[in-house]
């Protein structure tokens, strides 16, 4: 069995000076969890729209399940938030060694663009998509 540690990067930007720093605690401490969450296999372990308790998008052994990254994106943004225990937006993305976003079944990003953000926190897991190692990137923003 193989299982790689999961790495992780956090960045923060746009943060202005005026935000508490209690707010971007809480925002962090959302964000991990959910990334977290997204890196195991979710519960129940085959989670549908319906039975979906936390969202996973793994085997249980970093390696990421295509058919529960379309499950993912199918979800309302709304479950998603309940899921991740969070009022935030959010996106996620995986990327290659060369930072190139890519598709998997299709998909190039989950959620909304933050383009427009007053404050994001960015985190960064490795995982494993068809024998490659890929970033996970998840963001949260106001």
């Amino acid at each position: 069995m193989f299982i790689i540690g999961t790495s992780i990067f956090f960045s923060f930007t746009n943060a202005s000076i005026s935000q508490s720093d209690d707010q971007l605690s809480n925002m962090m401490s959302s964000l991990k969890f959910s990334s977290s969450s997204l890196v195991t296999q979710g519960y129940p372990e085959d989670w549908n729209s319906t039975t979906l308790k936390k969202i996973g998008l793994t085997d249980g052994n970093n390696r990421i399940d295509a058919q529960k990254v379309s499950r993912f994106n199918n979800l309302d943004p709304e479950k998603v938030k309940y899921s991740f225990n969070s009022a935030y937006k959010y996106e996620v993305c995986f990327k290659d060694s060369n930072d190139d976003i890519i598709e998997i079944n299709g998909i190039k990003c989950i959620g909304e663009s933050p383009e427009n953000s007053t404050h994001q926190v960015t985190v960064q897991r490795l995982v494993i998509y068809n024998d490659s190692i890929v970033k996970m990137e998840v963001s949260f923003w106001q």
